[in-house]
């Protein structure tokens, strides 16, 4: 494991995954467990205002407040906060638990956080399906090959 992410993470395990898991080095295991599915606001109170969508966590917000959200999700490189209204961008940082948190500037109701990957991880995909496509090519070309002979 190369420094600059030993420095960054930690490996736990989870009893929910039974495997290990590599969290933020400020998280634990048990900050999600024992906390839940809650988000929490800037004051720390629970902050009931959102619903989870398959992989999305949806913020309704106050548009005369502004706001910072802590969210019950590991933050790792690749999460966006989205206005669904402007598709503007908001800053997803990571929170002093090393859990995902966004601030919510005024002028805001409704904010999408969801795991979009990283640039790395787009790129190796289009390599992958590129390879795989290259690989069909070459039996399809090795089977005519082989059918013209015979």
């Amino acid at each position: 494991v190369n420094s600059e992410f030993a420095d960054k993470y930690i490996m736990e395990y989870s009893p929910n995954a039974g495997d290990n898991l590599y969290l933020p080095k400020e998280a634990s295991i048990t900050t999600y467990m024992d906390r839940g599915e809650k988000v929490l606001s800037s004051d720390g109170k629970e902050y009931t205002g959102f619903k989870r969508e398959k992989s999305a966590i949806y913020l309704y917000t106050d548009p005369d407040r502004a706001d910072v959200y802590e969210l019950p999700l590991y933050m790792y490189k690749g999460y966006k906060a989205v206005d669904t209204s402007t598709n503007e961008e908001l800053k997803v940082e990571k929170s002093n638990s090393g859990l995902v948190s966004v601030a919510v500037p005024k002028g805001h109701e409704c904010i999408r956080i969801s795991y979009a990957g990283t640039a790395l991880q787009k790129i190796s995909d289009v390599i992958s399906l590129l390879t795989t496509a290259l690989v069909f090519i070459v039996i399809i070309k090795k089977r005519r090959e082989i059918f013209n002979a015979g």
